[in-house]
């Protein structure tokens, strides 16, 4: 087999792999504690993963060619692997990347969340806000004070009439 500097690629992945299943399960115990670090974590570890498995399929198959064997059943195996691997590192690493999900890995003192008691609806067009707004942020009209109407709408802002 061909080396590339001091390493093959079996080399590579037999080097990664012991490294990869412990650090993924320290990263997996870190997501189940919602730790910040382990998400990150998680993000980096999906794409040396993908890095990893595109160098060794590029590698592999560079190598067949100078043999003079045509890498077709190889790259058949491989390719969808290697797409597959891309496929969820995008999806894995997006999803983690969601503000809502990054707000739950936050510590329990930096989460700012509206207790439900604190909601409260616009009087023109039923928009829900926060008691600590003095605009609604849909339709503009100030919620507070003086110039607030009395309508025939009831607290979230239907009319009575109205299913």
């Amino acid at each position: 087999m061909i080396t590339y500097g001091r390493y093959t690629p079996t080399l590579l992945s037999a080097f990664w792999t012991p490294i990869a299943i412990i650090i993924s399960i320290v990263a997996g115990i870190g997501l189940f504690l919602l730790k910040e670090w382990a998400r990150k974590l998680t993000i980096l570890l999906l794409w040396i993963n993908f890095l990893i498995a595109l160098t060794n399929f590029l590698i592999n198959a560079l190598t067949t060619m100078q043999y003079g064997i045509f890498p077709l059943l190889y790259v058949s195996v491989m390719a969808p692997t290697i797409i597959l691997t891309f496929f969820f590192a995008v999806l894995i690493s997006w999803y983690l990347s969601k503000s809502g999900i990054k707000m739950a890995f936050k510590p329990e003192t930096e989460r700012i969340e509206v207790p439900t008691w604190e909601v409260m609806y616009c009087p023109y067009c039923g928009t829900r806000v926060s008691i600590r707004d003095n605009f609604c942020p849909k339709c503009g009209n100030r919620l507070r004070g003086a110039g607030v109407p009395k309508t025939d709408k009831n607290e979230r802002g239907i009319y009575h009439g109205s299913l």
